[in-house]
């Protein structure tokens, strides 16, 4: 018997109460108090408040009588508001720690009771901060917080019948007691036991040195009020850690393998797509760790083409000034190449031949090629339709190509050069000083010809088109012309439809600009014409080394900087999916992730495309240098500008679908770039840079962050999802041969 009655002494009885926290508080025109007391019965129990947070949005000035503040013992929160209008609401949240060294656990909770009146027109919630229900036997272990959220909100689209008669003050209480945890009746939050976040925050705390707790500027949330929470992320140090994460971090959600890299400050989890579940198991590698690879646009030629959405494209233009064609170097002699003295035409298969060739081998002479024929890119003696013409001079051998049936007589012009020349004044110059020569002469005289004026076919020595001969490399003249002349500008005005070039216009021949003579770098804009005056302008951004001259056409009176922004941050630059956000669409919907759609989260996924050096762009002037460079990866999560934000909810940068690509700073946080090795190369959702051809960041086949990667080539493709905050995994342990499994029942 005695027996009998020891079996069903209850565990309460016996087990001290070592805190009782109480919390109250009024509304409407009274106060509104957390009111809490702790009894201290051993030196090692320590349960208290700290750090309130007033949740951005609340009433603020003279409706706040008294900010929340925590009493000398740490136990009592006391604050006084006053809510005055429907949608009028105060929300604060506090930490309750356990500071000491014995793990507790919640014995007794009594919720919030309202009448059925009171429930008409007031709201009132106390939970923890990311909405999860309080309930007994949740333990709070020693070292660890729980976050408490107190709202209480005066309701929208009320009854004049639902508001009370007159003010009344509202004695609401919760209180919560907490006792030493007894392990036959604790239970952990889920949120705490079962949530990817958690992996993440308690491999941090561990200290392990494989995650750390993310301290830079972060916003995974489009509404900043949700954005509340720490990110831990993956760490690699070295290969080696990187190697052992990769065995830690395996999920399996919605049928599909991923690895998870980071948390958002939702609450939630990142991970990207690691292909698809082997018997249980995420051991894939190289390619089946990817979908198919696709081209991340199918153009590539706007700075417009490196959107993951875009919309207007301005393409490049491309102009060549003057220039002759006149004989360039050539690798030729080479052993196995047949030349002659003659050849043949036939013009029913538009091909030349060589008569009686002679092979040129080891031990022949250079000399020997002087004036003959060759098919160059032909090692037979057989038929082309190009045909060369060679001459031999003491730095090489050059070549004249023969094409279309034409004889060498066909490309031979005469050439009177000189160093000066005279305007006549009526369209027409005359050489001063003048030489003659034939186009076959070039090779041999090219160090006459250097920066020489000279009349094409002269009459007289005179022509009514002067060329200013630059290169003095043999044969391979650049030759540019009076009839190029124009003038280059700074800025315009524009008036009545036509564009007017600025007053510190410059006007010189294009030998000029690459003579270097003088220079286009701080003078981008032209009309392509001596009068400074056009209803198309163009804005020169880059000089090639092959001298030619890059640029967009502007029309309406728009200026580069206008060009520019319709390009990259306009609010409707993010009209058109690119040929990879189309695709990973369609994957999405056709490939059955769709179906777990609630489970997924709606976070920013941040293609940022701001500037850092915009060179031959930049519309006061300056280098024609190559490269318009996009920002450097560093550790900052946020996004510069919000056309870039990607999100379900961003009317400017609106996704259809949760899903989105890994960005280079998210690459950045985790370390040695071997973390993000598959095998084989994938596109990282960044751009790099533009010079005619638009290029994103891509990670290696070593998982090495690279770049030029044109917009227009093939690589594969890693899809990032985020989980939501309240997604638990039932089981594994995050191994490639155990992952997490997440519950979707």
């Amino acid at each position: 018997m005695e027996q009998k009655q020891k079996s069903h002494i209850r565990p309460i009885v016996i087990v001290m109460i070592f805190a009782f926290i109480t919390i109250g508080y009024a509304y409407l025109t009274s106060s509104l108090n957390i009111n809490g007391s702790t009894l201290l019965k051993k030196p090692t129990w320590d349960v208290h408040f700290e750090n309130v947070q007033v949740k951005d949005g609340s009433v603020t000035g003279d409706q706040v009588i008294d900010e929340p503040e925590i009493d000398s013992e740490q136990t009592t929160v006391t604050f006084h508001v006053n809510l005055k209008l429907p949608g009028d609401f105060y929300e604060f949240t506090v930490d309750a720690v356990n500071a000491g060294t014995i793990d507790a656990m919640i014995d007794n909770y009594s919720d919030l009771e309202l009448t059925a009146a009171q429930q008409k027109y007031l709201e009132t919630s106390i939970t923890y901060e990311d909405g999860e229900e309080v309930l007994e036997h949740q333990q709070l272990l020693a070292g660890d917080t729980a976050v408490y959220k107190v709202r209480v909100a005066y309701k929208l689209d009320l009854e004049a019948d639902d508001l009370p008669d007159s003010p009344e003050q509202l004695d609401l209480e919760f209180s919560v007691e907490f006792v030493q945890r007894d392990s036959s009746l604790a239970i952990e939050r889920r949120v705490e036991a079962n949530s990817l976040y958690n992996v993440l925050k308690r491999e941090t705390e561990s200290g392990s040195g494989f995650a750390l707790k993310y301290t830079g500027a972060h916003q995974d949330s489009i509404d900043t009020s949700l954005s509340t929470k720490d990110i831990y992320h993956w760490y690699a140090s070295d290969s080696s850690a990187a190697s052992q994460i990769l065995d830690k971090n395996n999920v399996i959600f919605g049928g599909y393998c991923w690895q998870m890299y980071r948390t958002t400050d939702t609450g939630g989890v990142r991970m990207i797509y690691n292909g698809r579940v082997n018997e249980g198991k995420c051991d894939r590698t190289g390619t089946s760790q990817q979908l198919l690879t696709y081209a991340y646009n199918t153009q590539s030629d706007s700075l417009a083409d490196i959107g993951y959405m875009y919309n207007t494209r301005y393409t490049p233009n491309t102009k060549y000034s003057g220039g002759e064609g006149l004989f360039s170097q050539s690798g030729i002699p080479i052993s196995g190449r047949y030349y002659s003295d003659s050849y043949t035409y036939d013009s029913t298969t538009n091909k030349y031949t060589l008569v009686n060739p002679t092979l040129y081998s080891s031990g022949s002479q250079s000399a020997d090629l002087d004036g003959k024929y060759t098919i160059y890119n032909d090692y037979s003696s057989g038929s082309s339709t190009i045909l060369y013409y060679m001459a031999v001079n003491d730095s090489g051998t050059y070549i004249l190509r023969i094409a279309d049936g034409h004889d060498l007589n066909y490309y031979v012009n005469s050439y009177t050069y000189g160093d000066s020349y005279t305007d006549n004044g009526n369209g027409t110059y005359t050489i001063n000083s003048p030489t003659t020569i034939t186009t076959l002469d070039f090779p041999y005289e090219y160090s006459n010809l250097s920066n020489k004026y000279a009349c094409k076919n002269a009459v007289n020595n005179t022509c009514d088109d002067l060329i200013f001969m630059v290169s003095a490399s043999g044969g391979g003249y650049n030759g540019y012309k009076s009839s190029e002349n124009c003038k280059y500008a700074k800025g315009f005005t524009y008036n009545n439809g036509v564009y007017i070039l600025s007053n510190d216009s410059v006007s010189f021949w294009n030998k000029s600009i690459y003579g270097n003579v003088e220079s286009l770098d701080n003078y981008h804009y032209t009309c392509w014409n001596e009068s400074g005056q056009c209803e198309t302008i163009s804005y020169i951004y880059y000089k090639s080394s092959s001298k030619a001259l890059s640029y967009i056409n502007l029309v309406d009176g728009k200026s580069v900087e206008d060009a520019i922004d319709e390009m990259l941050f306009n609010d409707d630059v993010n009209q058109i999916d690119s040929t990879i956000k189309a695709y990973i669409d369609s994957w999405y919907v056709n490939y059955g992730l769709i179906d777990y759609a609630s489970y997924l989260e709606d976070t920013v996924f941040c293609f940022s495309r701001a500037i850092y050096n915009k060179n031959g762009w930049n519309p006061n002037g300056g280098s024609l240098a190559p490269f318009l460079t996009y920002s450097e990866n560093n550790d900052d999560l946020t996004c510069e500008y919000e056309t870039d934000r990607y999100s379900l909810n961003n009317p400017k940068a609106q996704l259809t679908y949760p899903i989105g690509l890994l960005n280079d700073d998210e690459v950045y946080i985790l370390g040695d770039y071997s973390i993000l090795k598959t095998g084989a190369a994938y596109w990282i959702y960044s751009p790099y840079c533009y010079s005619n051809t638009a290029f994103i960041y891509y990670a290696s086949t070593t998982g090495r962050l690279s770049y030029g990667g044109s917009v227009a080539n093939s690589k594969g493709v890693r899809p990032v999802i985020s989980l939501k905050p309240k997604t638990y995994y039932t089981s594994g342990d995050g191994s490639k041969n155990n992952p997490y499994i997440i519950s979707t029942n």
